[in-house]
């Protein structure tokens, strides 16, 4: 979409594609950001001629179709946009919406809403946002075997040993996460068990 810019003609993006790219980023993190839904809000409320036809046709054919209803989910339920009742209808009609709707809301309302809950429910979540069998089975392929950002970034290895990151992630999600997590559990069934300590008077 071409707009004038300093005097030149250059392109951006149509808004129906700006609205399916802030699904896929709300979607990737789960929104546990709150302001990502009212952006999404603003965004529908502030473009009365959004072709939602379009914007669906779109996330079909690029296999996030969940995603963009899970966006329209939090804008409309949780900040009141304005949808079309067609469009409504298919958040409706999908039984992962709600469910989903409801884990997010409890993560805004939590003590540290910034934190983005770990746990099987959040990587479930995540799977749960890519249409058909064939892409949930590839994002749980990649989850498991491919190193994040994250863990590249606290273990710098050079150049010629990058292969090396796939095995050590795998080490470390088959024994490493496993002992740390049972020894949280150990330090927190003791400290429930030792009582306050209560300084001397005076």
């Amino acid at each position: 979409m071409p707009v004038l810019l300093g005097g030149r003609a250059m392109l951006t993006l149509a808004a129906e594609d700006e609205f399916v790219i802030l699904a896929i980023h709300g979607g990737k993190e789960v929104w546990w950001n709150i302001k990502w839904a009212c952006d999404v809000a603003a965004f529908i409320d502030a473009r009365d001629g959004l072709d939602w036809e379009a914007i669906l046709g779109r996330a079909r054919a690029q296999g996030c179709l969940r995603m963009v209803l899970l966006a329209v989910a939090l804008a409309q339920g949780c900040f009141q946009a304005r949808v079309p009742a067609a469009v409504a209808a298919l958040v409706a009609g999908d039984p992962a919406i709600r469910p989903m709707v409801e884990r997010i809301v409890r993560r805004w309302q939590a003590p540290d809403p910034s934190d983005p809950e770990e746990g099987s429910a959040l990587s479930l979540d995540r799977m749960r946002l890519h249409d058909g069998v064939v892409r949930r089975l590839r994002f749980a392929a990649r989850s498991l075997i491919l190193p994040g950002p994250h863990y590249i970034a606290s273990l710098a290895l050079p150049r010629r040993l990058a292969f090396a990151y796939i095995p050590l992630k795998l080490a470390n999600d088959l024994a490493v996460l496993p002992l740390l997590q049972a020894w949280r559990y150990a330090q927190a069934r003791v400290w429930r068990r030792v009582p306050a300590v209560m300084p001397p008077p005076g």
